[in-house]
């Protein structure tokens, strides 16, 4: 479709300029425009797609008094929608002007809020029934926004001086001021965005800043000084991630934690860029409007992550630490928001083990030792507390025996000196071999589970009084050897185990097995944290496997893994696509993926699956030993750590600092 479309077309009678997606129809693919005529009645045509999408069918026609600047569908209630417009004076007509920056002081502009009545249908023009007048204005009126969280009644108008908030009752067809607020004089509004992750929060445009105005006291907080941006978008998948659209410098992406300048520039169009729009479930795509044109800028694809450093394939460039003894665990320490802080633990037979405590130094050149702590047996796994950054688990041995325990560093702790971990509780339910501690991954959560072949145990943790409680316990069966799992980041009563057969899905709630995907040998699972019903499992003999949990019959994408046993996955924090592996032929993986169903190769036009490439974005060979532990950095995500057999740690950074910019806007 490069240069052209071959996409449906309809024609309305007359000229205009507003469509709007109707969000609350969720049995149909519909939209609202409206018309902007000088000398007729305008019109409102409510389009859906027909069944077998091949044509836009009009399913409603009717008549609007006015010309339509701004129209936008109620999120909750398809019938609704509201629309800014304006009456020209004789003069306007005689200019017969389109555009509303050359509009004359003579024209007067309302809003309003309309219900299509039932029923409706083309072969009449049906009159609108209005619900509201939006009538606290008295200059230009540029837009409604509607409130983007559930089934709320608020609303927003905003004219070139002023914002107002109202409290919509569309059973009693009123609209009450809940307050209003100017921008101040120097400030001429032209539009915004109602951020979706905070309904307090919206985005104004003015000809000189982006304002970022608090509902809750009507005040401007905050500002991007941006002269001339014409329109704005938030990302709805990227929470602090907002697009706009500027007259002369094309498209910036803003990440709003760091806004003095934007993350990444889109060169925009050759004329006016008007307007731009986030996908609301892809979050690379971006729609782009210019004066008479349409543009579609995609990043999806492994060229999001071109910046990834092609130097490291084959090897691996970045720091290096070693342990004393053999080991195979690793963790990111989540909870130390302050440093990149990563927990390992050491294997030893003979010796007295070790857990060592590793920062990324300031300069982000070194891996430094902050705390070297002994254990008393042999570390099998290792997980950090996610709300303490002093407390951890271990799963141990010592021979033929196994335990598991949680520990406290104590304080003050150093290098120098090989301090004594504190033990906070002993998880002593379990009689076979254990496999691994699971923390709740949800806030500060007091819940745990401990995991042995044949049981799944519940605890309650008390730190302060050192003491962890059984909550619940549950046997898997005689036929499921349980050797893993991972606790659901988006439900907390949900966890998956993997077993010899199968990945069992657990309700803690009723300590019950309420789903499996009968599989054979699965090694190790982890939830992709961006998407709910993401599942990514790594096989002993069938590579690396991503699940659609809503449709799990077959996995969605396969990967080839490794050219040995694939030993673990993990999903990036933050980048949803990335997905690294670890594996005995002495290897890591760095994958791109789609986490979608929607975007299987099956369902990919032709065109587009010749354009596939290949998701290994790399691997990373510079290691002598079977590689065994693996973890992305929660606080840099762009930054992971990997642990072989024979202690070697090593950190390794995907982006450059000059490429970090544009990658943490997509």
């Amino acid at each position: 479709m490069q240069g052209g479309s071959s996409g449906i077309g309809y024609g309305l009678k007359y000229q205009a300029r507003c469509i709007s997606d109707v969000k609350a129809d969720t049995d149909h693919t519909s939209f609202l425009s409206g018309t902007l005529s000088l000398k007729e009645e305008n019109e409102v045509h409510l389009l859906r797609l027909s069944s077998g999408g091949s044509e836009l069918v009009c399913e409603g026609l009717f008549s609007h008094p006015n010309e339509i600047w701004d129209l936008a569908s109620c999120p909750f209630d398809q019938r609704i929608f509201s629309t800014v417009f304006s009456t020209a004076g004789c003069e306007r007509n005689r200019l017969y002007v389109v555009d509303y920056a050359f509009a004359l002081e003579s024209e007067s502009f309302g809003a309003a809020i309309w219900q299509i009545p039932e029923p409706y249908g083309q072969s009449n023009s049906s009159t609108l029934d209005c619900v509201a007048s939006l009538d606290a204005h008295v200059g230009k009126i540029n837009c409604v926004l509607w409130c983007p969280s559930g089934k709320s009644d608020k609303l927003i108008s905003m004219d070139e001086q002023n914002l107002v908030l109202w409290s919509l009752d569309s059973s009693k067809k009123s609209a009450e001021v809940v307050s209003k607020e100017t921008a101040g004089m120097r400030h001429s509004l032209s539009g915004g965005a109602w951020n979706p992750h905070d309904v307090n929060s919206v985005a104004a445009t003015s000809e000189s800043s982006i304002q970022f105005w608090d509902l809750r006291t009507m005040k401007n907080v905050n500002s991007i000084e941006r002269a001339h941006v014409r329109n704005v978008d938030y990302n709805t998948k990227r929470e602090h991630i907002l697009v706009t659209a500027d007259d002369e410098y094309g498209i910036h992406i803003w990440d709003l934690r760091k806004a003095k300048v934007p993350v990444q520039e889109l060169p925009g169009h050759t004329h006016w860029t008007w307007a731009v729009r986030c996908n609301p479930e892809y979050e690379e795509l971006i729609l782009v409007l210019v004066f008479s044109y349409l543009y579609l800028l995609s990043t999806i694809g492994v060229t999001r992550f071109s910046g990834v450093d092609a130097t490291m394939q084959g090897g691996s460039s970045g720091i290096g630490y070693g342990l004393k003894y053999q080991a195979r665990c690793i963790s990111d320490v989540k909870a130390d928001t302050d440093h990149t802080s990563f927990l390992t633990g050491t294997l030893s037979l003979k010796e007295e083990n070790e857990v060592h405590l590793l920062r990324l130094s300031s300069g982000g050149s070194e891996l430094v030792c902050e705390g070297l702590f002994s254990h008393p047996n042999e570390i099998w796994d290792l997980a950090s507390c996610p709300f303490d950054q002093r407390i951890f688990s271990t799963v141990f041995s010592s021979g033929e025996s196994f335990g598991a325990a949680i520990w406290q560093i104590p304080e003050p702790y150093g290098q120098s000196n090989s301090s004594t971990l504190d033990c906070v509780a002993s998880l002593d339910a379990h009689v076979g071999k254990i496999n691994c501690v699971l923390w709740c991954p949800s806030g500060k959560s007091d819940k745990l589970i401990s995991m042995d072949e044949q049981n799944l145990v519940l605890w309650s943790l008390d730190s302060s009084k050192k003491s962890a409680e059984v909550v619940s316990k549950e046997t898997a069966g005689m036929r499921h050897s349980l050797s893993g799992g991972a606790w659901n980041p988006h439900d907390v009563n949900s966890v998956a185990a993997t077993s010899e057969s199968s990945i069992q899905f657990w309700d803690l709630r009723t300590m019950k097995n309420v789903n499996s995907i009968e599989r054979a040998h699965v090694r190790n699972v982890d939830y992709n944290t961006k998407r709910e019903h993401i599942l990514v499992t790594a096989d002993d003999e069938s590579g690396i496997h991503i699940w659609d949990l809503r449709k799990a019959k077959v996995p969605v994408q396969e990967l080839p893994g490794h050219t040995h046993w694939t030993w673990a996955v993990r999903c990036n924090p933050e980048y949803e696509e990335l997905i690294l592996s670890v594996g005995t032929d002495s290897a890591v993986n760095l994958w791109f993926a789609s986490a979608s169903s929607e975007n299987q190769a099956s369902e990919r036009s032709a065109e587009a699956s010749r354009q596939r490439v290949n998701p290994l974005l790399n691997s990373y060979t510079d290691y002598e030993d079977s590689v065994y532990g693996l973890a992305w950095s929660s606080r840099e995500p762009w930054i992971f750590a990997s642990l072989s057999y024979d202690g070697r740690t090593h950190l390794i950074k995907l982006f450059t600092m000059n490429q970090l910019d544009s990658l943490t806007s997509l």
